[in-house]
Formats: structure tokens, C-alpha cells, sequence
């Protein structure tokens, strides 16, 4: 997360992954006048989501970007995708595969279109798609995994069925999924699917996951059904903000 006025530090690298060096210097980039609280990468384009209402670009140009905005990844220059939410993003997950950028947040509208704290829109033209589902409290985390969104954060319903702040949608037909349920006593901050698609991990501040305590702050879920995983035990006794995962590992912060 960047405070209000920061660049995105752009590091060269120049040479094979193998054999990587950074600059110790970072690149000319975008600046904003407003906190940035997420991005993600596809390819080489970075998505931003924040707060910002306006972007400077390596030029010095100032230019309206509403919560939402794309860089090059290689150069840092700012893109032309602009969909525009009305209120704070918190949450973006890319579909390459099928050209879709997931967002979540407090918004009411993306690209002049209602839509309450989700929205799908498309990765190279920013145009908002028919995908419309309506969370009924802030959305903290995407996730997207070979079949489905998971999302994760303070809302009890989505379309007007109860779902205790985990969700998830079918990516084939982008319905509410109905069968991925689980529960989580209080916000969920992070959702990470391991690369085996075999779990989806999940962190914030509840203090019981499907009612189990043991599992609190940090948990893993089945992600067709959404039981616990119990072979994954955190111990984690506060609130997890952030997680990464490897083939062996999960790494969390908060």
C-alpha cells in the first residue's frame, strides 16, 4: 500500500530470471494523489486499485484516473485503461486467460454502470461486462483459480444470500457459486489459491472459520466445498492481512 503522492518503484530487470540483477535505482513512474491499496500483474501490465482520483504520468502530465488504473510493466508508463469506480478499490484479480479483471471495494458504479462492490471488466479495453453481483459490505480479496473467483471481506450477503465473508463465483457461467459456503466470524483480508488449486487459504481478523477456532486468522478451505482443510493449522493468533503461497510454503504478515 503507497501513501497519497508516492511513485510505484519500477526495477530494471535485464538479464534471464537466472542470472537476475536489479537496479539500485527505481525507474520513472506514475505517481497518485491518492493511497494505492492493491495491484496485480498479467503479462505486462500492472492493474492499481486505490483511492486516487488522478495519476501524474513519467511526463508530468496529470490525468484522471477514478480508483483505477494500468502501467507497463517494463517502463512504468501509464496505460490507457480507465473503467473508473466511484469509491475506494481493495481488490483486483486478474483472468487472463479469459481477457477479465475482477475488482471489489466500496463502490457503487464502475465505468458509469451500477455495481455494488464487484465488478468484472475487460483487461484491455476497461469496458465493465454484464458480470453484475452485489456484496452487501466492502470486499477485501480476489482470487481467481483455474474455475472459479473467490472473494473474501466484510460483507454477510451476496445477491441477497447469505454469505459470511467468503464467497465464490463459477468462472464458465459467472454465477454465485453455490456450493462454496464456508464461514468466517469476522473480515477476511486475503484469499490465496495454492498452486495445485488444491486449497484455497484465507486470512484476516475472524477468530473462528466454520466455526473451529483453531483455524482463526488463518485457515485452509476445500475449495469445491469449502470444508477446512485440517492438515493446514496456522497458529496464528492475530489478525493476518496478507498471505503468499509457494509449492511448500505460505508465508502471511499483519
Amino acid at each position: 500500500m503507497l501513501a497519497a503522492g508516492l511513485a510505484i518503484a519500477w526495477l530494471a530487470v535485464v538479464v534471464p530470471a537466472a542470472q537476475a540483477s536489479v537496479a539500485n535505482r527505481p525507474l520513472a513512474s506514475v505517481t497518485f494523489d491518492g493511497h494505492v491499496q492493491v495491484t496485480a500483474s498479467s503479462g505486462t501490465t500492472v492493474f492499481v486499485g486505490g483511492e486516487f482520483t488522478h495519476a501524474t504520468d513519467v511526463g508530468g502530465h496529470v490525468v484522471a484516473r477514478g480508483r483505477l488504473a494500468a502501467l507497463n510493466a517494463r517502463t512504468g508508463a501509464l496505460l490507457p485503461w480507465n473503467p473508473g469506480a466511484n469509491k475506494a478499490v481493495y481488490a483486483i484479480a486478474v483472468d487472463a486467460a479469459r481477457g477479465t479483471v475482477y475488482v471489489g471495494g466500496d463502490f457503487s458504479t464502475v465505468g458509469g454502470s451500477t455495481r455494488h462492490r464487484l465488478a468484472a471488466v475487460d483487461a484491455a479495453s476497461g469496458a465493465v461486462s454484464g458480470w453484475n453481483h452485489q456484496a452487501d459490505g466492502r470486499v477485501r480479496a480476489l482470487e481467481v483459480s483455474a474455475s472459479r473467483l473467490y472473494a473474501g471481506g466484510q460483507f454477510t450477503a451476496v445477491d441477497g444470500a447469505s454469505r459470511n465473508r467468503l464467497a465464490g463465483f463459477t468462472l464458465a457461467d459467472g454465477r454465485l457459486d453455490q456450493t462454496w459456503t464456508p464461514d468466517a466470524s469476522d473480515s477476511v483480508y486475503t484469499v490465496k489459491v495454492s498452486p495445485s488449486g488444491d486449497r484455497v487459504y484465507v486470512g484476516g481478523r475472524f477468530e473462528t472459520l466454520n466455526g473451529a477456532a483453531q483455524h482463526g486468522f488463518a485457515g485452509a478451505l476445500d475449495p469445491v466445498g469449502g470444508a477446512i482443510v485440517n492438515g493446514f493449522a496456522g497458529r496464528v493468533r492475530y489478525q493476518v492481512t496478507a498471505l503468499a503461497v509457494t509449492g511448500d510454503a505460505v508465508y502471511a504478515a499483519g
